[in-house]
């Protein structure tokens, strides 16, 4: 009966019922999926595409979590398993939830792994997960951020390569958790300096994106991006790794719509080289909003200097 009623809607209908639905005051995505295959695979994006939501119970996030972690590929599984990080589903499901991934805010993602962890490594305390990670001994969070540094790598990359539909990407840091992203892989740093004769980035035709079979699958990764907020507000923080994201960004992004960025940290101060060849490659740029301290203010005028940008704020 549900297949012959699913027939009789139009796609067009089925996905404003579903959308419907979803703002509604009690959603309940879960149960539309159990009417059939159709209404499963058109409540599938809607569940999984702002999945790092900080109104989520850590309890539901560290669910999500290990989702995420059954996705990974065999050979990152075995590498967690060497590492003494005990998968409790190690199962691979047949459908590929990050691919509709739209929206990555890497403090909650980061808090969800580390919660994840906690209650992996500490599951026999009778306790709430925020009560066991407050009571943790200092060689207990020494432990804890090991593991988190050899997941949390695995995690982002697979995020990178799999999430062809990701258009937002925001990271925010103030010293107490989310330090830096972690190192991507090889096959996605290109090879890039900083010219002081001409004030541009080179960037060298032999980077080993072209090499990868991963890259060969994806060649889309992050070129859907219309959104990216970065937020520093430590002046301690050293962030290399973040600083060769947005290398990556300035050369793979060219839809951005938006921009919010924050520096205060004392180190890295020719990231403005880097903000400004990300705005400057954009096609579609409309907001740029640049709060900074440790910034030499010649250098962010030239960046609102370019003439692809159609709203801009700054404030120091």
């Amino acid at each position: 009966m549900s297949s012959i009623f699913s027939r009789n809607i139009p796609p067009e209908c089925l996905k404003n019922i579903i959308e419907f639905v979803k703002e509604g005051p009690n959603p309940n995505l879960y149960s539309c999926m159990l009417v059939n295959r159709e209404w499963m695979k058109n409540c599938l994006p809607l569940l999984w595409n702002r999945p790092f939501d900080i109104s989520i119970p850590v309890q539901n996030g560290t669910k999500l979590m290990n989702t995420y972690i059954s996705c990974l590929d065999e050979i990152q599984k075995q590498y967690l398993i060497d590492n003494d990080i005990y998968l409790r589903q190690n199962r691979t499901p047949q459908i590929n939830y990050p691919a509709y991934l739209r929206e990555l805010d890497y403090e909650i993602f980061e808090r969800y792994t580390r919660f994840w962890l906690i209650e992996n490594i500490y599951s026999d305390r009778a306790s709430d997960l925020d009560t066991i990670a407050e009571s943790l001994e200092s060689t207990e969070i020494e432990y804890t951020n090991n593991q988190l540094k050899k997941l949390l790598p695995c995690l982002f990359s697979m995020f990178i390569e799999k999430s062809n539909n990701l258009t937002h990407f925001s990271f925010y840091s103030d010293g107490e958790m989310c330090l830096d992203i972690p190192e991507l892989p090889t096959w996605m740093v290109s090879t890039a300096t900083y010219s002081t004769t001409n004030n541009s980035l080179i960037v060298s035709s032999s980077h080993v994106l072209r090499t990868s079979p991963a890259a060969s699958r994806n060649s889309n990764f992050l070129k859907n991006l219309t959104t990216f907020k970065c937020e520093v507000n430590d002046s301690e923080l050293h962030l290399p790794n973040l600083i060769t994201f947005m290398e990556i960004l300035s050369l793979r992004c060219k839809m951005l719509q938006t921009i919010i960025f924050t520096w205060r940290s004392l180190y890295d101060t020719n990231v403005h080289n880097y903000l400004r060849e990300i705005v400057r490659q954009q096609q579609q740029l409309r907001v740029i909003r640049v709060n900074y301290s440790n910034i030499n203010i010649s250098r962010v005028d030239e960046i609102f200097q370019l003439e692809n940008i159609k709203i801009l704020n700054t404030d120091n």
